[in-house]
């Protein structure tokens, strides 16, 4: 949540309160004159405890719960009555960060927060009014001394940091005053500003800028809480976590259901489409083979076409073939060959046994197919016996002319 930035700022003790609008610093001011206003609220000095101590060199808010568990040793008030905050120096070494902690009891706090309440002013931060001291010293160290309600206030101020501050009685030895409370604060006796109109003979410089207007242009990172708010503020901050967290986790399960959607109707019209290309390539693998089927077809009647129209195997390669196989004693008369048929082989014999030789002859040879005898017959040639016989083979096709040795002539009748 996003503080105002105040309007004001009011020095708070118990005994009077300034508040400084800006330009005036309004003593003793009524505050129900400056009702609706955001506030810096400014406890005076005898309302803070300082102290400094070292803290491992981590992240701010980590050291938190550590600084915590030392404000028992820091403070001689308990812990659980403490309102405390810290500021980070640039002073490290070996043992850690050195820390500025600021405290004040928290009932205090709590009644000078109730008293701008009742009168309509909003307190955004609540600080030391010695913070403002750290601005008014340019460089270096010094002690910031100014005129308050309770006395004169020493602030004193090393890099820009205050580390210590204290209240003394107004007849007092200021610069004495000052190098003790330097003492107290660990580091040597510095230059003396005279703040807010006052005036010190002893003073180094002064300045017309007082702690509380130098508060209001220069805001320290710097709020003392209580600890019901801290408590408070860390509940809203775990339940805006945890809205963020459910608001991310539904924001999560609504793009998951609709990445789903639109991944399970992509897979949809994946499958559909993964489906129809299926189909389609089915169908094209049924036409494929249809067709090779086809192509087969015609590929065996063009081989059929082309035996018939040109065989492999002409009258004349049949002719000497048959011829080349006629064994001894046996003579070829006639041929009948016919396009398509068995070719019909008539001759003479002497013997049986030749005519018989030539059918087997004729079946085993690669030219010729399912070679029979049609008849044998017993006849006489110039009064000898002689056997006249006709056989019929079929020629097969497709085989290459067989180189044959020399044909016998057929006898003459």
């Amino acid at each position: 949540m996003t503080r105002r930035h105040p309007d004001i700022a009011i020095e708070w003790s118990p005994q009077t309160v300034d508040v400084y609008d800006g330009s005036v610093r309004h003593r003793a001011a009524d505050l129900s004159a400056f009702r609706g206003k955001a506030a810096l609220l400014a406890l005076g000095r005898r309302s803070v405890f300082f102290r400094t101590t070292r803290l491992p060199n981590v992240a701010r808010e980590a050291m938190r719960p550590i600084l915590a568990l030392k404000l028992g040793d820091l403070f001689p008030i308990p812990s659980s009555e403490i309102a405390f905050d810290y500021l980070l120096t640039e002073d490290v070494n070996e043992s850690g960060r050195l820390v500025v902690v600021c405290a004040a009891p928290a009932d205090t706090l709590r009644k000078a927060q109730e008293a701008l309440r009742a009168a309509g002013i909003e307190p955004v931060r609540s600080v030391p009014v010695a913070f403002g001291s750290a601005s008014l010293v340019a460089q270096g160290s010094a002690a910031v001394i100014e005129e308050a309600v309770e006395g004169y206030g020493i602030d004193i101020v090393e890099a820009g940091t205050v580390r210590y501050s204290r209240v003394v009685p107004l007849n007092s030895n200021v610069a004495a005053e000052a190098c003790r409370t330097s003492t107290a604060a660990g580091l040597p006796c510095g230059d003396l500003v005279a703040a807010g109109g006052a005036v010190f003979p002893e003073s180094d410089r002064n300045v017309p800028d007082s702690s509380l207007s130098s508060l209001l242009r220069h805001i320290p990172q710097l709020d003392l809480r209580l600890a019901e708010e801290v408590a408070k503020e860390r509940g809203d901050r775990q339940r805006r976590q945890v809205r963020q967290a459910g608001l991310f986790l539904l924001a999560s399960v609504v793009l998951a259901i609709f990445a789903f959607n639109d991944y399970d109707t992509a897979a949809g019209k994946a499958k559909s489409e993964i489906a129809q290309q299926t189909r389609f390539v089915t169908q094209a693998e049924k036409t494929r083979k249809e067709a090779e089927a086809r192509a087969a077809e015609l590929a065996k009647l063009q081989e059929t076409l082309n035996k018939s129209f040109a065989p492999a195997q002409t009258p004349a390669d049949i002719i000497s073939a048959a011829t080349a196989l006629a064994p001894k004693g046996l003579w070829l008369g006639g041929f009948a060959v016919e396009r398509g048929k068995a070719v019909q082989i008539r001759g003479t014999a002497t013997r049986s046994a030749a005519v018989s030789e030539y059918v087997n002859a004729l079946e085993d040879s690669p030219r010729f197919r399912n070679a029979k005898l049609q008849f044998s017959n017993d006849a006489e040639v110039a009064e000898k016996p002689v056997i006249q016989f006709s056989i019929e083979a079929f020629p097969v096709g497709n085989l290459p002319i067989a180189q044959t040795g020399v044909a016998r002539t057929a006898a003459k009748k």
